[in-house]
């Protein structure tokens, strides 16, 4: 080597992100490299906020599991309390603590059983109301019958003929038994027909009914009623 040649450095090759990002572009079409090579720090920038927003989502599904494990077991552990009062504050300490959860939801139906069976009628009825709202399916449906019968117990008997025909024309297996509700109520209301074609639906969905004799019998003193007895 003479003494004016000057020795050239090796260039160092490309590692990580340069190197993987070297070798993309290589096998792409000229008018492609360009592309990602002008708008590479708006790429990145997108391609992070999608990152962030899968490992936040990941976070919230597993604090949002958490939270749903701690409001079963509060749920189960309000379940054991025997005594009304405290269950009751138990409850309500569940639907306040776990308002977003499935457990919360169920607490409030359940909350609104125990407020009926001591007395309390008038905040039985407005948790029912709750609980429909809240619930789907099935539970909704009890809540809704559980609904009526506070309704009727209180002498609301409009709301509790409403509830009743709600929760039958739902189908979710409360039907028979809220076309008999149906029936009483819109007996004790004087509407005979509307208790008859109640009645009636009944005895469609329970041939084999032991209530049968009697819900005849009452079909019978109905339709009696209506025409005045001839």
């Amino acid at each position: 080597m003479t003494e004016n040649q000057i020795p050239q450095q090796e260039e160092t090759p490309k590692e990580g992100w340069a190197a993987l990002k070297e070798e993309l572009l290589s096998s792409l079409p000229l008018w492609a490299r360009e592309f990602l090579e002008k708008h590479a720090r708006e790429i990145i920038s997108a391609m992070l906020v999608i990152i962030l927003g899968i490992a936040l989502w990941s976070g919230y599904s597993s604090y949002s599991h958490k939270q749903q494990s701690l409001a079963a077991a509060a749920l189960g552990n309000a379940l054991r309390i025997e005594e009304s009062q405290k269950k009751i504050a138990a409850l309500e300490e569940v639907i306040k603590e776990h308002s977003h959860t499935q457990a919360a939801k169920q607490a409030q139906l359940i909350l609104a059983a125990e407020l009926k069976k001591i007395g309390k009628v008038e905040k039985a009825k407005a948790a029912f109301k709750i609980a429909a709202s809240k619930l789907d399916g099935p539970l909704s449906t009890s809540a809704t019958m559980g609904f009526g019968y506070a309704s009727e117990d209180l002498g609301d008997l409009d709301s509790a003929a409403t509830a009743y025909k709600k929760a039958a024309e739902r189908e979710d297996g409360f039907e028979a038994v809220a076309y008999l509700d149906l029936g009483r109520v819109e007996s004790a209301k004087k509407n005979n027909q509307a208790a008859i074609d109640a009645y009636n639906q009944y005895i469609t969905l329970k041939s084999n009914s032991k209530l049968l004799d009697y819900v005849r019998y009452k079909i019978e003193n109905l339709s009696s009623a209506l025409t005045g007895g001839k």
